[in-house]
Parts: structure tokens; C-alpha cells; sequence
């Protein structure tokens, strides 16, 4: 009784191949893959950050984005393939049933959905300018693959129940609806309602209140989303093509069940990482200095994966700790984000000065106000998050303006713009104003020798801004004053 049964089983197995393999190409050469698909990817490379130090925050957005749009065109590929199988097949008498038939459709377009998202993921990494820094976490990139097959498969479980091209036509009309709530906001119940359609998409793509899941934890969570998603959608289409008295209510029971579960661990991530929670449970301690580097007497230490960014920020203090006297204390400068050394991060100790991962070395901004932390904390300035400190007349926050400024690597259109950043928010009178920039337009090495031999003096709270000018051979009053500035231009409170 066994033995003829095998050859019908393998004969079915050989079918079933076929049929994938032909539904596969058949969603190669569907018009609105040809269409969908390279838009997707265009709107993926025109909206893409460019950055010459990538991370794997930035690879794993980058391939949440193309699982958003790859999916939406996968959605819109499977609906009419599946439509003509729920419609049209179950009366005919064909090889395989119309359970087997729908299996293999759904194969074949995840199978291609995994193609486009994995090719996709591979032209980021191979078009990176530098190797991407950070510990690569797998779980998470492997959720994010599984969260494209939610595109297809959403497909044919909505087909599955309406039978209709409703699902297709209300997801065309939510993208422009909710890109015009997006942009034009125009308050009514529609536009609210588009928007919190909006949020549960987000929410379904990121479930998580952090920028990307960077720890193996946060990974493990997003796989377990991920594979609640699938199984869920999955469930769905066996509760619509089964429907029978006992089979139907055990699926979509099911289904209840893990939506349960989606949310109950939405809720968790959302109170376990919030900004406020790991804010309380950061504690001022001493942090270990095990991967910790000096470089020039400068130490730095880095989260895991961005030991090759050192090298980028000392290029960047060099010309700084170039001008500084010999003995001058240099702090320890400390990377930490919001769920790796969220202690440092929320209470850092005396002698650090701290980054967080996004750093662009290109950008004006963060050049100056990472150059204005090391330069403020071997002046004594008060930290760059301690507000209303006045240093009007002082010596030291000229010199400091100055320090930012230093080296070939700020252009000179950019040396005014990194003085005024770092003065910003230490209220600097007209006196200093002027000083600064007469500083700036003298050779940097007889501003260096003064500010070495001198440097006791000109750190010190205590010493004017007139102090400094007789030094450097200016005069503030008199008919050899340096030129007043714009009486209306003061320092931005940012660029």
C-alpha cells in the first residue's frame, strides 16, 4: 500500500517545483515588477544617506527602507497572480490542489522577494567608501528579510479573504494620502486617520524606540517581531482557505494569539528602552578602559566595531593638541549611545568628553563641536550642556575660539563659522568679538608661541581680553585698535 504512494508523492514534489519555478518567472516578467521594482530601488538610492564613515545603524535603515517599498511592490506584483488562483482554479482539474497552488505561489514571490532585499543589502555594502563600523548584529538583518515577505504573503492572505483588487486599490490610494498628511497636514479626521495608518506601518517595521537594534537583546527582540509578522500573515491565509467548521477558528485563534504576543512585546520594548527608563537606569560609575587606545597622548575609546573611526577623530584634534603646551592634561574621549555605555552617556566622568555614533567627517558642525569639547575642557570651560555661563571679557574663551579654528584642515570660510560656534553659548562681549577675529588673520605660529608661553595666564578666569591683545601686539582702544564688528552680528545659536 506504501510503495505506489511514493511515486505519486515524488511526482507531486516534481509538480510542485515546476509550478514554483514557473510562478517565478511569470512574476520576473509581470509589467508591474518591471515598473515597481526599479522605482522602489531609485527611491531607496535618491533618499539614501551618503556617508563617507557608514555604520550599521545606517546599513540596517537603509535596508528597512527597501523592505518598506520592495514590499509594497511585491504586494502589488503577488495580488494578481493570487486573485487568478482564488478566483478561478479551485473548479479545475489540475495536478495539485489549490492550497498546493497558492504554497507555491507564495514560495516563488518570497523567494524573489529575498533576492531583491539580499541584492539590495549587498550593493549598499559593496558601494560603502569605508568599511561599515559596528558589531553587526545577523538576528536583526534577518528580521528585516522577514518583514519583506509580509508584502507577498499580505497579498495573498488579503485576496485570500475579499477576493477583490480592494486591498491593492486602498494601499495606492494610502501612499499619496499619507505623504500629503505627511507634508501638508491638514488636520482633518482623514488626514488623522491616515496618519495613525501611517504609525502602524512604522510600527511594523520598527518596533523598537532606538535607532536600530544594536545589541544582541534588541536583535533577538526584532527577530521574534519579525517571525510573529510572517506567522501571523501565514495564519491568515490558512484561516481563508480553510473553511471548515474547526479549522478556520483554530486559525485565526491563532493568529489572535500572536497579534497578542506582537503587541505585548511592542509595549515592553517601549517601556524597557524608553529615553526616560534608560535614563534611570544609567548610573554614574567608572567605566572599563579595556578597549581603550592612546594615540599621541590623547586616549580614546570606542564602542565595539569603531576602533577604525580613532584614527578619523585624532586627524581631526591633531592641529589642536598640536598648539597646546606639552604638559597640558588631555581628557579621555569616550563613544556611548543610548544602550551601550548609557552610563558614560548619561553621567560622564570629570575627564571625558563624549561622542555617539553618528559622526559625519565631513560635517562643519560636528568638526566644531567636537573640536570645541577637547578645546573647552583644557580651557576649564563648563561643558557644552551647561547652559547660561557667561565668559563676556575673558581671555580664555578668545583663546578658545581661536583653538577651534586652528589648522589646514578648516577652510577659511569655515574658520569664523567654528569661533562662532564655540562662543555661542558663552555670551562673548564686542571686545572679544573683535579679538577673535584679529586672531584669526595672524599667522597661526606667532598666535601659537604666545598662547604657549603664556598659557597659565590666558586660561586663567581671572584674565581680560585686553591682557590677551597686549600680548598678540594689539591695541582694543586707541588709533591702532583692531576694527570694530558688525554692532548687530552676534554668534548663531547654531548653524
Amino acid at each position: 500500500m506504501t510503495g505506489p504512494a511514493r511515486p505519486g508523492r515524488w511526482s507531486n514534489a516534481v509538480t510542485f517545483g515546476r509550478l514554483t519555478w514557473f510562478n517565478l518567472h511569470h512574476l520576473l516578467r509581470n509589467p508591474l515588477f518591471l515598473l515597481l521594482v526599479p522605482a522602489a530601488w531609485a527611491v531607496v538610492r535618491l533618499t539614501s544617506h551618503d556617508s563617507r564613515l557608514p555604520t550599521m545603524g545606517d546599513l540596517f535603515n537603509e535596508t528597512l527602507l527597501s523592505t518598506g517599498l520592495i514590499g509594497a511592490a511585491m504586494f502589488a506584483v503577488t495580488t494578481f497572480p493570487a486573485l487568478r488562483e482564488v478566483r478561478h482554479s479551485r473548479s479545475l482539474a489540475l495536478p495539485l490542489s489549490s492550497e498546493a497552488r497558492l504554497a507555491s505561489l507564495a514560495l516563488a514571490a518570497i523567494t524573489l522577494t529575498t533576492v531583491l532585499l539580499v541584492a539590495s543589502l549587498a550593493l549598499y555594502v559593496g558601494s560603502a567608501p569605508a568599511p561599515i563600523a559596528g558589531t553587526p548584529q545577523p538576528a536583526a538583518l534577518v528580521g528585516v528579510l522577514l518583514i519583506g515577505w509580509c508584502g507577498p504573503l499580505g497579498a495573498i492572505a488579503s485576496v485570500a479573504w475579499t477576493r477583490s483588487y480592494g486591498p491593492l486599490i486602498a494601499v495606492f490610494l494610502f501612499l499619496p494620502l499619507y505623504l500629503a498628511s505627511t507634508f501638508l497636514a491638514f488636520g482633518t479626521r482623514a488626514d488623522v486617520l491616515v496618519s495613525r495608518m501611517g504609525g502602524l506601518f512604522s510600527m511594523a517595521l520598527q518596533p523598537l524606540p532606538l535607532p536600530h537594534p544594536d545589541t544582541p537583546t534588541t536583535a533577538l527582540f526584532y527577530l521574534v517581531h519579525a517571525v510573529s509578522m510572517v506567522l501571523c500573515t501565514g495564519l491568515l491565509i490558512v484561516a481563508a482557505r480553510r473553511d471548515t467548521r474547526f479549522l478556520r477558528p483554530v486559525g485565526l485563534g491563532v493568529a489572535a494569539l500572536v497579534m497578542v504576543g506582537m503587541v505585548s512585546l511592542y509595549t515592553h520594548t517601549q517601556r524597557e528602552y524608553s529615553y526616560d527608563t534608560l535614563t534611570a537606569n544609567a548610573r554614574p560609575r567608572a567605566p572599563a578602559t579595556d578597549d581603550c587606545r592612546e594615540l599621541e597622548g590623547m586616549t580614546y575609546c570606542p564602542l565595539p566595531g569603531y576602533e577604525s573611526w580613532v584614527r578619523t577623530w585624532h586627524a581631526d584634534l591633531e592641529p589642536v593638541m598640536r598648539v597646546l603646551p606639552e604638559d597640558t592634561v588631555l581628557p579621555t574621549l569616550w563613544q556611548a549611545n543610548h544602550t551601550l555605555r548609557a552610563d558614560v552617556l548619561f553621567h560622564p566622568p570629570d575627564d571625558a568628553i563624549v561622542l555617539t555614533e553618528y559622526w559625519s567627517a565631513d560635517d562643519q558642525i560636528h568638526r566644531a563641536q567636537f573640536r570645541g569639547d577637547l578645546v573647552g575642557y583644557v580651557l576649564g570651560l563648563p561643558s557644552a550642556e551647561g547652559r547660561g555661563y557667561t565668559g563676556t571679557g575673558q581671555a580664555r574663551i578668545v583663546v578658545g575660539a581661536w583653538l577651534v579654528a586652528v589648522g589646514d584642515e578648516v577652510g577659511p570660510d569655515e574658520e569664523p563659522a567654528a569661533a562662532e560656534w564655540f562662543l555661542s553659548d558663552l555670551e562673548p562681549g564686542g571686545n572679544d568679538l573683535r579679538l577673535t577675529q584679529a586672531m584669526l588673520s595672524l599667522p597661526e605660529e606667532e598666535v601659537a608661541a604666545v598662547v604657549n608661553d603664556h598659557w597659565d595666564t590666558l586660561t586663567s578666569p581671572t584674565t581680560g581680553t585686553p591682557v590677551l591683545a597686549d600680548l598678540l601686539g594689539l591695541s582694543l582702544t586707541g588709533p591702532e585698535a583692531i576694527p570694530e564688528t558688525d554692532p548687530d552680528h552676534r554668534p548663531p545659536q547654531g548653524f
